[in-house]
């Protein structure tokens, strides 16, 4: 003989909008799940028990829960529970504003430094962000090195030095700029620099 059974029907909701939340993952103390459907409503069918409990999750939210519910036979058991959204953190965004362009070395003219400033909504501050770049130095339009991956300093500037390098027109090309917490726009601002020696 089969053992008894009972259900539990209820609707999960936001707590703050009380709107009811599709795709919530209700489980019960013994296993049994389901998700919920439009308006988050859900029915599970559970064997009878002393007490009964279930858990909710949802994308989002905090894990909810229900105990010490009353499963009778045949008869429905109301479980409504409501659940609280998770903070949302914003995406704090960062680019690179500056690129410039000096020499030094033997004569002053030898060697060939790009310094490149990095700019967000919370300044770069040394030791709160592990941020890396890595650029593609590219001489009369071809690639001539990249540079990198290197951390960022506190100020939010990196100079990559190149020694001895011929003369031509230079670019720099920003292909990866990454911190925690932060997302790069993906773009180069346009820069170019005549080394004549």
């Amino acid at each position: 003989m089969p053992a008894p059974t009972g259900t539990i029907d209820g609707t999960i909701k936001d707590s703050v909008t009380k709107l009811g939340i599709v795709g919530a993952m209700v489980t019960t103390d013994t296993g049994h799940s389901t998700q919920t459907v439009t308006g988050g409503l859900f029915s599970l069918t559970v064997s009878i028990t002393a007490s009964a409990g279930i858990t909710v999750t949802a994308s989002g939210y905090e894990d909810g829960s229900d105990s010490n519910l009353n499963v009778t036979e045949n008869q429905p058991t109301t479980s409504n529970v409501e659940l609280v959204a998770l903070p949302v953190v914003p995406v704090q965004h960062m680019n690179v504003d500056s690129i410039n362009y000096g020499t030094s070395g033997g004569n002053g003219t030898r060697d060939l430094r790009v310094t490149l400033h990095v700019t967000n909504t919370d300044p770069l501050i040394g030791g709160d962000v592990n941020a890396v770049m890595e650029i593609e130095l590219r001489r009369d339009g071809r690639i001539d090195s990249r540079g990198g991956p290197v951390s960022i300093v506190a100020d939010g500037s990196i100079t990559f030095v190149r020694k001895n390098h011929k003369a031509g027109n230079y670019t720099t090309v920003v292909i990866l700029l990454e911190a925690e917490g932060r997302e790069w726009d993906g773009t180069t601002i346009p820069n170019s620099y005549t080394k004549s020696k």
